[in-house]
């Protein structure tokens, strides 16, 4: 019989490219997961909420956190700070709890060389261009920093094939479906299901 083991996915990919929807539908067929919620310098945008969307702290909160050692990883984006903290992803993992991080590029990877079990999967758009309509449709940012977002998704795809999985957001529900497959294939794994077979070896 397979054993459920807790596992840590990190989910990445260029700012527009629908992280939040894909993390959104993989939760509703996780229901006991943990979305690691990350902290941010940066307001809130729209309808977000602290607590919900982000952590919202101010640029002197996040700089404290990271000397107080209370952040796992962070990165600077578009002059922002994100990062992980550390706390409740501790937490959560005492309690063997699937775990979820809607991160970015460089914060995945720092995520994976501090815990070399977590997945991480890298979200392509289908071009380009449909990123920079996905990110104009959002309508909460300057012209200014659309353009540095999508000048800095070209550095991010550079970082794709460093991850475990790359999939392209565009099909929604395909892409939700591989997604996934890729958690149903990681419980399978030769590495997570040997003690399964040490056991089946005792008797």
């Amino acid at each position: 019989m397979l054993t459920k083991e807790a596992i840590v996915l990190a989910i990445s990919g260029p700012s527009g490219v629908g992280k939040g929807t894909i993390i959104k539908a993989v939760r509703e067929k996780l229901p006991d997961s943990y979305l690691s919620i990350s902290c941010t310098s940066r307001p809130p945008r729209g309808e977000e909420e602290n607590g919900r969307d982000y952590y919202f702290v101010s640029r002197e909160e996040f700089e404290t956190m990271i000397r107080d050692g209370a952040i796992l990883e962070y990165d600077k984006f578009v002059e922002e700070y994100y990062g992980t903290p550390l706390g409740p992803l501790k937490d959560n993992l005492a309690k063997q709890k699937d775990i979820i991080l809607d991160i970015t590029v460089k914060g995945a990877l720092s995520i994976k060389d501090k815990l070399p079990d977590a997945v991480t999967v890298f979200l392509v758009p289908p071009s380009l261009e449909v990123l920079e309509e996905r990110l104009r449709e959002r309508g909460t940012e300057s012209e200014d920093k659309i353009k540095k977002r999508l000048a800095y998704a070209k550095d991010e795809l550079e970082m794709a094939k460093t991850f475990d999985y790359i999939v392209c957001n565009n099909n929604l529900e395909q892409c939700i479906a591989k997604v996934e497959a890729i958690i149903q294939a990681e419980r399978c794994s030769s590495q997570r299901q040997g003690k399964v077979v040490d056991c089946l070896l005792k008797e």
